[in-house]
């Protein structure tokens, strides 16, 4: 697997659709306009049943999926190493009764930011 911290750093964004293009298409992006954007990547459009390229709600549901995905990535890495780090091999009942609470609170914490796509 690649190494993540060289990528472009986030957040990520949905910076906008050029609908208006020939060949439209959703642009991700990073920064804000100026010495720190950076453009990443682009979805593209859909070929309709009219053989007309468009904008589906599936296009946009793929841009949002990729930039919650990126954005929540660290946060969800993070959190399975703390787990997998403090799980030890062998513990008690209550340690693992509170062991089991701690790990649900990381879990949590690390799915409603990837879920709220921070």
């Amino acid at each position: 697997m690649s190494d993540t911290k060289n990528a472009t750093p986030r957040p990520w964004k949905i910076q906008g659709d050029d609908s208006m293009m020939d060949i439209p298409f959703i642009e991700i992006s990073a920064g804000d306009f100026g010495a720190d954007f950076k453009r990443i990547a682009e979805v593209s459009c859909t070929l309709d049943e009219n053989e007309e390229f468009r904008l589906t709600e599936i296009d946009f549901a793929n841009a949002a999926l990729i930039v919650r995905a990126v954005n929540a990535h660290d946060d969800l890495v993070a959190a399975l190493e703390q787990i997998a780090i403090k799980a030890p091999h062998q513990v008690s009942r209550e340690e693992a009764a509170d062991m089991a609470c701690e790990f649900k609170l990381v879990a949590e914490a690390a799915l409603a930011k990837a879920k709220a796509g921070v």
